[in-house]
């Protein structure tokens, strides 16, 4: 293991506030792709075995420190620190948005039995979701954003819970709406 690779990488991403591709830092650092999760996989080892309280967490193909969960509540008392919970309606939203994308404002309003527009609104505010730009026309077709898998901890939609039953159109589960804590 090349301990500078491995330095660069963990610098890379100590720098950066947003997630970095393995294609960004493959460019920058010369290291091939499929290297760099060998390097972070070894990373995370090493915080782990010193008890560090941050890992490398993976985004897709995207790569960003963040601090384990344990201390979250705990960060969220830094002063000035803004509190994003989100209400029942936007998690409502949320979720049948994360579940059934890309959705038009119209099925969602079905599926909820009431209109949408403010957590939709709230939600494209947030940057949890975005307009799918592939969706082309008139309607307007709602899909998750790359934040939405980064605060629900996810490396892709494949990672969203699985669902305890089926629902028609009109009839959500009790049990379908993520948990934000």
């Amino acid at each position: 293991m090349d301990n500078l690779k491995k330095e660069l990488i963990e610098v890379l991403l100590f720098a950066s506030s947003e997630p970095v591709s393995d294609s960004h830092i493959s460019k920058i650092t010369g290291i091939k792709k499929d290297e760099v999760e060998v390097y972070v996989n070894t990373l995370n080892e090493e915080y782990e075995r010193t008890g560090r309280t941050f890992r490398i967490y993976r985004f897709g193909n995207a790569y960003q420190f963040l601090s384990l969960p344990q201390y979250h509540k705990w960060l969220g008392r830094i002063e000035g620190r803004e509190k994003s919970r989100l209400s029942r309606a936007s998690l409502e939203t949320l979720t049948i948005i994360a579940y059934r994308q890309p959705i038009s404002k119209h099925e969602i309003d079905t599926i909820r039995g009431v209109d949408s527009s403010g957590p939709i609104s709230t939600l494209l505010e947030k940057k949890l979701i975005e307009v799918d730009r592939e969706k082309s026309g008139r309607t307007r077709y709602y899909i998750t954003t790359d934040l939405f898998l980064r605060m629900f901890g996810l490396e892709s939609l494949k990672d969203l819970p699985p669902l305890e039953e089926e629902w028609e159109e009109e009839e959500p589960p009790k049990k379908l709406f993520l948990s934000q804590e």
